[in-house]
């Protein structure tokens, strides 16, 4: 049901390519849920939220769409106080002026800032919910797959000190090897953020799909697939799971990581759990990565998972590196990847303690060398 107030009330005319920046402007200043009815609407540089709870909605993903443009564009909410974001039902689209292309900033960043007393940690949420983040062409149109779109964003979403936060149902397409993190969850060491639900997100051609940082716990994805994610110099991760907190929960399953360079980055963790999720190291371009990474993490579990090489030199299954302790690999496939003098290796051990491989299928892993076992001790 179409609502009595919407953008178009404000002036704000869909498709017509004229800027709807000051329409859209004063919607946000005077309502509490802003819609935007099927159609294209030009927006100039950053849109400030006000800082108030609110919900910006259209008719769906593809069906409603908001096109940014300039150098720093994109949704911006902070919020001093205990309101509320949501964003549901939209494609948010990366534009510019001129021809010649670019980054066009973070799609959707909101950032709490909560005063005393400390329990209004609860009140803070963001929902995003059914939201298509996309590059666009020449002529403005949206353009995905983004391997070579003309303007793209730099960053998808970026939360920040957001607890009690949902994403759903989105989709975000970057540039190769160019947009940079999809989605990033962080916090600081005054205040810590708790409880991130994300499920059913389809995240293609960032250097990173999801990176966390900082006092945050309580870490839930399920339902995703990463393709051609991860950045061949510097060996980013196609996803890094970090947390400054003694007991973060960590828990990704049910998902698919096609990845360039390394797969999964998990440092400082405790209480992680790895499930079903299946690991393919995309080859076209010839670099060497490892699939998981452990580092001075307590208590992971890795369990059902696939993991698919390509029999390149200095591949890696899983790496645990020294700090970590407690490591289970359980009902887990590995084939493809050659364990080899050149430092390749299914498992390699660099000084973790504790570590169990239960009821593991260790499929075509066979040395094309004489060269060492399929797990590696190494000091």
């Amino acid at each position: 049901m179409k609502p009595s107030v919407d953008v178009t009330t404000y002036g704000a005319v869909p498709d017509d390519g004229i800027d709807d920046t000051a329409a859209i402007n004063a919607a946000l200043a005077a309502e509490k849920a802003v819609f935007f009815p099927a159609g294209v609407y030009d927006y100039n540089g950053r849109m400030n939220v006000p800082d108030k709870s609110i919900k910006i909605y259209g008719e769906g993903r593809d069906v409603s769409r908001i096109r940014f443009r300039g150098a720093d564009s994109g949704i911006y909410f902070a919020s001093a106080g205990v309101e509320t974001f949501e964003l549901t039902d939209l494609s948010l689209l990366a534009s510019g002026v001129g021809g010649g292309g670019g980054r066009t900033g973070t799609a959707v960043y909101c950032a709490f800032s909560p005063t005393p007393p400390p329990n209004t940690e609860k009140f803070r949420m963001a929902t995003i919910e059914r939201i298509e983040i996309a590059g666009t062409n020449a002529q403005g149109e949206r353009h995905r797959p983004s391997t070579n779109a003309l303007w793209y964003w730099t960053n998808g979403i970026h939360l920040y000190q957001a607890s009690a936060s949902k994403v759903e149902d989105v989709q975000i397409h970057g540039n190769f090897q160019q947009s940079e993190y999809g989605i990033t969850w962080e916090s600081t060491p005054r205040i810590f953020a708790t409880q991130l639900f994300i499920s059913e997100l389809y995240v293609e051609y960032f250097l990173t799909a999801v990176h966390t940082m900082g006092n945050i716990h309580g870490f839930y994805l399920e339902q995703f697939e990463f393709v051609g994610c991860g950045g061949y110099a510097g060996f980013r991760a196609a996803m890094r799971l970090t947390s400054q907190l003694h007991l973060p929960v960590f828990q990704v399953s049910q998902g698919h990581i096609d990845f360039v360079s390394d797969g999964l980055q998990l440092v400082g963790l405790a209480s992680a759990k790895i499930d079903m999720v299946d690991f393919a190291h995309n080859g076209a371009w010839g670099v060497d990565g490892t699939h998981i990474v452990v580092d001075h993490s307590v208590g992971v579990d890795i369990t059902n998972c696939g993991f698919a090489g390509k029999y390149l030199a200095n591949e890696v299954g899983i790496l645990a590196g020294r700090g970590t302790n407690g490591l289970r690999v359980s009902g887990c496939r590995f084939a493809y990847i050659a364990p080899s003098s050149f430092g390749g290796g299914v498992m390699n051990l660099w000084g973790a303690a504790n570590v169990k491989v239960l009821d593991t299928d260790w499929g075509d892993t066979r040395p094309r060398t004489s060269g060492p076992m399929a797990i590696r001790e190494l000091p």
